[in-house]
């Protein structure tokens, strides 16, 4: 058997094997103590034996040692001293005896026990080297001496089994065998554990019912691998892998990816009981989680749970494939969730698929609804039924029959080589659902997807593709870029934040049909693959989104011919930037907001119409939609309800309202006088919308007719009006006629009232002007341009204070108005004038002089004779200083009078002292001296210090 590329023809019985069956033990055997009977084949090896332990001296870096007898007794223990981690030793046993391990056997290198008789490590042996191997089949020296890859083979059909302890320090722990079975503990920290059962043409068989652990180095990555060359493998315990940096590691059981693995062997069947374990999460805080795989070519029974959380702080949740080429039974769990990464990936992987109620069945490979759920809870589900056929076994559909239903965000895709068929609920509100849809017979058309009307999809996005995936037996497909998906149509309820087609290979070969009005689908889009270039559409494609307001994001832009695009709103429906809508030749493309508007954000050439096609983009008023750059007429009074695309008979691109809009055509008022002729009758036009010319909406004029004639009496005649030639348009409005009314009446009077004004006595007379009043109609003062009215007044400039007539005057009509006039007032007020005395100045005890003023504001025919009754009071004064000189008591009744005081300066008054002249005799005492003043007032006779005070001392003699 070569581990790397096990190439036997297997058999397909699944057998059960005791211990001392599938070791080949008979009733007399008894085990023998130690290894015995070595014999040197290669390498530089010394051997000390006692009674109860051996040690084994390896001085090479290669040693193979052919034994009668390798095996270690419960209380014994062998001991084997290598020069380093790599350096190896074959034990082969090529005696009749299998080699029982029931005690303990170390070394500090790889350690290999060849034994065709079968190995079994014992319950309670501890089994501690580098590297560990055990296998029943054989393996060449010069194979083993070179190093590289080593093919292990033989006839030997004996078993290794594992009730003990097995670890591998630095390396691999491997069980190779025809039945290989582990109900003991397996470690691996550095390296691979793999149990792998194969050969030539026997019944091979491996149970794993222990604990597995492998944590590996970088390169290795902590590998776990249980594969069995068409054979059973069964898996009852734990298996337990990560790699040394902390992130999960890869286990394998049964094969590889999908089976095509060439370096794994690939087992009959599986069977993983509810008691097992895989654990592939991670264990550092900031690591992903690793890989699991579960494979046979027949049937696989998975009841176990599967543990690929990714790291507490961050790291993706692992990717896990439960697959069985033919069947597949599962109910387990997997929980692959991730604090702050991706959620990881459960892959079941049967050849056909039905979700139902039911619990298992196996002719029809299905899955149980509440297991779904439960695994949509903690990881992303893939169902696939596309990848795996025989001559006689075609992949099949996928059938929802049963509810599913899930709260978290994890995403369910179906992925089928044939059809899909939804007849019950998919509900997850929060998470994403995927249809993949495949080419299921030799066709290049795939799939169909439907879903029936009493079903409901309830996610946050709902994508539909084409699966490349699917591969029926013996069939030569054409290229993927020719390939083409089935129809879609999905009668059931739909609620989806986002509907993505998927644009991809050669597109869709048949119509695409949403159609429930009860759908809430708030967006749809096209999202490109890289091989998108020749996706086209070779059906219609119609989408209802239902009682939602609708976002197109989508590349429409390759319909075949013939082939219409539709899509229907109860509300707003908006094209966003990038979208193109494109129908085939002589297609339509429908957009109806039922009771909405219609907006374009992807410019003029959003909507292309193939050749003899057109657009009708249905809408609820003018007022509320943007065009972005389309250009088409309009069309009233049409819903999409009531009015269907096949029923529109007007022609060209149109934009089609529920609003119906009435043009009026209303007779104009108009009045004339008693005698006089009918003015000329007119009309005008209402009721446009949308920015919709008279042009646009009918050609043509009314007739308008009156029984009023010149001899008719006052009073309100009809003015009514009639078709005439008017037609309307096809744009859809309606025509509503309205009457006027001509009034005939006696002259009409205005009123001209000459505006009030006033001046300042003195001043000229302003200049005069009027109001009018009485106006009928549209009239206003313009009629008076070119008027001429004249005016009079008694008021002069030299009129004394006091109100005067403005008297108008003029023609006594105009136009058929007679013409009155009312006269104003000019009202003269006082004139502002004041009166300054003029300032002087005196000598204290002077008499006051004659005082005069000066006046400021006197009009000019006006002098200071016309001021009657001025007073100048004398100052009052006390001493030297200046003291006030006030005016008083003028009057004129044409004039405001203020006064400005004057200032009277009273100055020192100079005085004269001389001393008298006197004499006396020779000897006589001096006389009496005395002062004479001059420039005094003889009236007042005090001392000298009494009015020097007011006068001025000019000299003393």
């Amino acid at each position: 058997m070569d581990v790397n590329n096990p190439k036997a023809s297997l058999s397909r019985r699944v057998i059960s094997y005791s211990v001392s069956a599938v070791l080949g033990l008979g009733n007399s055997y008894t085990a023998l103590a130690l290894p015995i009977g070595a014999n040197m084949q290669y390498g530089d090896i010394q051997i000390d034996a006692a009674e109860q332990s051996m040690l084994i001296e390896q001085l090479s870096q290669f040693g193979v040692i052919n034994w009668d007898s390798f095996s270690i007794d419960a209380d014994q223990r062998v001991d084997i001293s290598q020069l380093n981690l790599d350096a190896a030793v074959l034990n082969r046993v090529t005696g009749a005896n299998p080699s029982e391990l029931l005690g303990q056997l170390s070394a500090n290198g790889r350690v290999y026990v060849i034994n065709p008789n079968g190995v079994l490590v014992g319950e309670g042996a501890n089994i501690n080297t580098a590297e560990f191997i055990a296998s029943a089949l054989d393996v060449a020296d010069s194979d083993f001496l070179d190093g590289g890859d080593l093919t292990f083979a033989g006839q030997s059909d004996a078993a290794v089994i594992n009730l003990g302890q097995i670890t591998a320090d630095n390396g691999d722990v491997i069980l190779i065998a025809q039945v290989v079975e582990n109900a003991g503990e397996l470690n691996a920290e550095n390296g691979t554990v793999g149990l792998a059962a194969g050969g030539n043409a026997y019944e091979l068989a491996i149970n794993q019912s222990g604990i597995v652990r492998a944590t590996g180095v970088t390169q290795r990555e902590g590998r776990i691998l249980l594969t069995s060359q068409g054979s059973d493998i069964d898996v009852s315990g734990t298996l337990e892998a990560r790699s040394a940096s902390g992130d999960g590691g890869q286990i394998n059981v049964g094969g590889g990816r999908a089976g095509q693995n060439p370096d794994l062997a690939n087992a009959a069947n599986v069977n993983v009981s509810d008691s097992a374990l895989i654990d592939v999460s991670a264990k550092a805080e900031k690591a992903d989680a690793g890989t699991a795989i579960v494979w046979s070519d027949r049937q696989t029974d998975f009841a176990g749970n599967i543990y690929g959380q990714g790291g507490s702080d961050s790291g993706d949740g692992a990717f896990v494939e439960i697959s069985g080429r033919e069947i597949l039974n599962y109910t387990g769990n997997a929980d692959l969730r991730s604090t702050s990464g991706e959620t990881g990936t459960l892959w079941l992987d049967p050849a056909q698929a039905v979700i139902s109620t039911a619990s298992n069945d196996t002719a029809n490979g299905v899955f149980n609804n509440a297991v779904i759920e439960q695994n949509l809870a903690t990881a992303n589900v893939v169902v696939e039924a596309s990848n795996y056929s025989t001559a006689s076994f075609s992949p099949g559909s996928i059938l929802v029959s049963a509810p599913v239903s899930w709260s978290s965000n994890s995403r369910l895709t179906l992925k089928s080589a044939g059809a899909i068929s939804i007849e019950n609920n998919l509900s997850g509100a929060n998470g994403e659902l995927v249809l993949s849809a495949g080419v299921g017979d030799p066709a290049d058309q795939g799939g169909d997807i439907s879903s029936t009307a009493g079903s409901e999809i309830n996610v946050s996005t709902l994508q539909i593709q084409q699966n490349n995936d699917a591969q029926p037996f013996g069939v030569q497909l054409p290229p993927a870029v020719e390939r083409k998906l089935g129809s879609i149509t999905l009668a059931g309820s739909i609620k989806a934040g986002t509907l993505d087609i998927l644009r991809q290979n050669a597109g869709w070969g048949s119509a695409i049909n949403i159609n429930n009005t009860t759908n809430q689908i708030a967006r749809f889009q096209t999202t490109a693959d890289s091989l998108s270039a020749s996706a086209s559409f070779e059906g219609d494609i119609l989408i209802d989104a239902g009682n939602s307001a609708l976002a197109v994001a989508a590349d429409l832009s390759d319909m075949g011919p013939g082939r219409a695009i539709t899509f229907l709103a109860d509300n707003n429906i908006q094209l966003l930037a990038g979208t193109q809508l494109s129908s085939g030749t002589n297609a339509n493309v429908i957009i109806a907001s039922r009771s909405g508007a219609f907006a374009n954000q992807a410019g003029a050439n959003a909507v292309l119409p193939g050749s003899n096609g057109r657009f009708l983009i249905y809408s609820d008023t003018p007022d509320n939609i943007s065009k972005g750059g389309l250009s088409a007429s309009p069309l009233y009074n049409h819903t999409y309800a009531a009015d269907l695309p096949s029923s529109i008979t007007e022609s060209g691109n149109r934009f089609v309202y529920s609003l119906a809009p009435e043009v009026t055509l209303t007779a104009d008022n108009v009045s004339r006088t008693q005698g006089a002729a009918n003015p000329t009758l007119s009309y005008s036009v209402s009721g446009l919308v949308g920015g919709d010319s008279q042009a646009d909406v009918f050609t043509g004029t009314p007739t308008l007719s009156t029984t009023a004639g010149n001899s008719s009496a006052n009073g309100d005649y009809n003015i009514d009006i009639a078709t005439g030639s008017v037609v309307l348009s096809d744009f859809g409005y309606g025509l509503n006629l309205q009457d006027g009314t001509l009034t005939v009446g006696p002259n009409k009077e205005l009123l001209v009232t000459a505006d009030n004004l006033s001046r300042v006595y003195g001043e000229a007379n302003p200049a005069f002007t009027s109001s009018y009043s009485g106006f009928v109609g549209s009239d206003d003062d313009s009629l008076f341009d070119g008027f001429t009215i004249n005016y009079s007044t008694t008021a002069q400039v030299n009129s004394p204070v006091g109100n005067y007539n403005i008297v108008p005057s003029g023609a006594n009509s105009l136009s058929d108005y007679d013409i009155n006039y009312r006269n104003g007032t000019l009202s003269i007020s006082p004139r502002l004038l004041n009166i300054r005395v003029q300032d002087a100045s005196i000598d204290y005890l002077d008499s006051q002089p004659d005082y005069s003023v000066t006046y400021s504001g006197l009009a000019s025919f006006d002098s200071a004779s016309d001021i009657s009754g001025l007073v100048i009071d004398d100052a009052a004064y006390s001493g030297v200083g200046g003291f006030d000189i006030v005016a008083r008591g003028a009057s004129n009744s044409n004039y405001t009078i203020q006064y400005q005081h004057g200032t009277l300066e009273v100055n020192p008054r100079p005085v004269t002292l001389t001393v008298r002249d006197t004499s006396r005799r020779y000897g006589q005492d001096n006389p009496t001296f005395s002062l004479r003043a001059s420039n005094t007032v003889p009236t007042i006779n005090t001392a000298i210090t009494t009015w020097i005070m007011c006068c001025r001392l000019l000299f003393l003699q």
